[in-house]
C-alpha cells in the first residue's frame, strides 16, 4: 500500500482505478478480492486530504466509505457456492451460500453514490465505469439489451 501510494501523484486517480478493479473482481465472482480492493480505497482516503472535495471527480469521500460498507455488509449474499477463501485458502463460509447472485444482491454491491451526499453536482451523469458490455451511470448498472 505505502509503496503504491508514494508513487501515485493522483490519489483520486488511484481510487478510480480501484473502483474499476473492484467491479472486475465482483464480475469474476472473487468477492474477497473486491472487498480487499474496497478496503484499499478507504486507505487511500486517509492520504487524499481534501483533494476530492477541491476537484471534480465523479465520487466523494462519502461514496468511497458507503460502497466499502455495503460490500463489507453484503458480500456473503454473493458468495456463490461458498467459494470465498481467506489468504490461506480456507473456506470463509461452509453453508448457507447462494447458488447464484440475484439482481437485488448485485444492486447492493455495485458502486453507487452515497445517500449522504446532498449535492446533485457530485452525481455523475456519464458512464463512471465501462465494464465490457456494461456501464455504471448515476450508480445504476446498465447493460445493453440482448437482440
Amino acid at each position: 500500500f505505502s509503496a503504491y501510494a508514494m508513487q501515485s501523484a493522483c490519489i483520486p486517480g488511484a481510487i478510480m482505478e480501484n473502483i474499476v478493479c473492484m467491479h472486475r473482481w465482483m464480475l469474476r465472482g472473487q468477492l474477497v478480492g473486491a472487498l480487499n480492493t474496497a478496503e484499499m480505497m478507504v486507505k487511500f482516503m486517509t492520504l487524499a486530504g481534501t483533494c476530492l472535495e477541491d476537484t471534480h471527480w465523479p465520487f466523494s469521500r462519502d461514496d468511497v466509505q458507503h460502497n466499502f460498507a455495503m460490500l463489507a455488509l453484503h458480500w456473503q449474499e454473493a458468495n456463490v457456492g461458498c467459494s470465498a477463501t481467506n489468504r490461506f485458502g480456507q473456506q470463509l463460509s461452509a453453508s448457507g451460500c447462494p447458488e447464484h447472485i440475484s439482481e437485488k444482491t448485485m444492486a447492493k454491491l455495485v458502486w453507487k453514490p452515497s445517500p449522504l451526499v446532498q449535492s446533485t453536482s457530485l452525481q455523475p451523469s456519464f458512464c463512471t465505469a465501462d465494464l465490457s458490455d456494461a456501464c455504471i451511470v448515476a450508480g445504476n448498472m446498465c447493460a445493453p439489451q440482448a437482440a
